[in-house]
């Protein structure tokens, strides 16, 4: 994962007329500055699931004795501790990217012009 994702945003406006005039303004954002490619568990937009992580980008399979009762003993939640490859595992494909919306962002540059009065 090493680095950080840099996002780069720059505004610039300049006022013509006298009084309260026309103002003129640009702005420029580019996101994702030196192409970092991270996987993410971005999930939907809050829109969409009442703002809870919606992960189905990265497989997060686990096998359990419900799953998988030939490999897996079962156990009793209230009173014993679940101990892995023995009640339990990670999936073969656990925490590897689903589709390529795994990944964040890739540099992206926007460009914006308007008037204001």
């Amino acid at each position: 994962m090493g680095q950080k994702r840099l996002d780069l945003s720059a505004n610039y406006s300049r006022r013509v007329g006298r009084g309260r005039g026309v103002e003129l303004f640009a702005k420029g954002t580019i996101l994702n500055l030196f192409d970092q490619s991270q996987l993410c568990g971005c999930g939907g937009s809050i829109f969409e699931n009442g703002g809870s992580v919606w992960q189905t980008r990265v497989d997060q399979t686990v096998r359990t004795a419900v799953s998988h009762p030939a490999l897996y003993q079962p156990f009793n939640p209230f009173t014993q501790t679940p101990v892995q490859g023995v009640n339990w595992n990670y999936g073969p494909n656990f925490g590897t990217p689903l589709n390529r919306f795994a990944y964040t962002t890739p540099r992206t540059f926007n460009m914006a012009f308007g008037v204001r009065f």
